[in-house]
């Protein structure tokens, strides 16, 4: 998608003007049972290419303007079918929580970030097995693949989205105030181990892990988690050399 190759070199008006194009043509496209999940699933990737976009040149206004065109999306019904939940649930109210905290609103982002850790659990048996057919299906014909060059599952989109939203819930509460919460949050994420892979999201939570123990006055646990923040970030940089 052009859009998406001009946002990430950088270009985000050029990436604005190709997302509304697309996105002008595909609110034309009237949605059908059969058409459904590629116009929509469509309609998501370029409105998180334009939430990415607006938000980088601080745009604020159509930045909440792209947010409403995301909400319209996710409450679509076909037939007086609510079944529309693995673009929902997985891709919808995921950037929103993005979105919201990019923006600031730190209550709405806890709000989604928290949606979409309950829907998750929420799953049941049969609703795991038809997902997960369908993102190995999607994975397939797109030719999508994980950072280990193997066709993409639905448990590594369940691990994407429920790992992302536990640490934009747990810095939500960190800046609404609700210490504890935020503790349990990133304590929560950082057990896991799983985090540790992904350098961009890893640093970032140790740092704001510090600050929420420098809030709660443990300044000796704030400062181990500091420095274990700059540590990540220099054996990131040493690692490209």
């Amino acid at each position: 998608m052009q859009a998406e190759a001009e946002l990430g070199l950088g270009n985000y008006n050029r990436s604005i003007a190709f997302g509304e194009s697309s996105l002008s043509l595909l609110d034309a496209e009237p949605y059908s049972i059969e058409t459904i999940v590629d116009v929509a699933g469509t309609s998501f990737e370029v409105i998180q290419v334009l939430l990415s976009a607006y938000s980088a040149i601080e745009n604020k206004s159509k930045t909440l303007s792209v947010i409403e065109k995301a909400k319209g999306l996710s409450n679509f019904k076909y037939g007086g079918d609510d079944g529309f939940r693995l673009i929902k649930d997985f891709k919808i109210f995921p950037i929103l929580a993005q979105a919201y905290f990019t923006l600031g609103d730190h209550q709405e982002s806890l709000k989604y970030s928290t949606l979409v850790i309950k829907n998750a659990e929420s799953l049941g048996y049969f609703e795991t097995v038809f997902y997960s057919a369908m993102t190995t299906i999607n994975s397939t014909v797109t030719n999508e693949k994980t950072a280990d060059d193997e066709v993409q599952r639905f448990a590594d989109t369940m691990f994407a989205n429920r790992l992302q939203s536990r640490v934009i819930k747990a810095r939500s509460e960190l800046e609404l105030g609700k210490y504890n919460e935020a503790k349990a949050g990133f304590d929560e994420v950082l057990s896991s181990k799983l985090i540790t892979g992904i350098t961009s999201m890893y640093y970032p939570v140790l740092h704001d892990r510090g600050r929420v123990a420098e809030a709660l006055g443990d300044n000796e646990s704030a400062e181990q988690f500091y420095q274990e923040s700059i540590d990540v970030i220099e054996n990131s940089r040493s690692s490209l050399k």
